[in-house]
């Protein structure tokens, strides 16, 4: 590190894993703990397949996504966007009609 430079200006990146997001690999890490079905059975093991098949497709979805140029937050706040519409008002809704009988 040089004298001038600060370690801080790292805090704020996004943790990822090669090019993907580290929240794309939550639905992963449940699996391998909590695996759907007993492994022994035919039954079981189709559905630890299929569940981990659902994880690896969130990953995708994950990495299409971020490759797009939306990450997890700016996905909430653009859906909370589309929700709330274009026109917010200035004043919250306590205050409309406050003193109207």
């Amino acid at each position: 590190m040089s004298k001038g430079e600060s370690f801080w200006r790292n805090a704020s990146l996004n943790l990822s894993i090669g090019p993907i997001d580290i929240r794309a690999f939550v639905p992963l890490v449940v699996w391998i703990f909590y695996p759907k079905g007993d492994l022994f059975s035919t039954e079981g093991r189709q559905r630890a397949l299929w569940s981990l098949l659902a994880a690896l497709a969130c990953i995708g979805v994950f990495y299409v996504m971020q490759r797009k140029g939306y990450t997890f937050p700016v996905l909430l706040r653009k859906f909370k966007h589309i929700l709330r519409g274009k026109l917010v008002p200035a004043r919250g809704w306590w205050y409309h009609r406050r003193f109207y009988d």
